[in-house]
């Protein structure tokens, strides 16, 4: 079907492919595992931010000042 340097081209090729494809899956997981660590910073950021909008919002209440003493 082909000649001999044909034929050890294609696998040559069809190793590089599988390494490609070995280094891609590698990559996409290192990637997901960093894109979940990082929604979880950015989810705890988040509720410190509201946390800080809270307690601002109780200092700046009369009531709230009021009710503490």
């Amino acid at each position: 079907m082909g000649s001999e340097d044909e034929k050890r081209i294609l696998c040559l090729k069809a190793d590089a492919l599988d390494e490609f494809w070995r280094e891609l899956k590698d990559t996409t997981q290192a990637q997901s595992s960093e894109i979940h660590g990082l929604k979880s910073v950015l989810m705890e950021a988040f509720a410190w931010v509201e946390e800080a909008k809270s307690r601002t919002q109780q200092l700046n209440c009369p009531m709230y000042v009021y009710a503490e003493f």
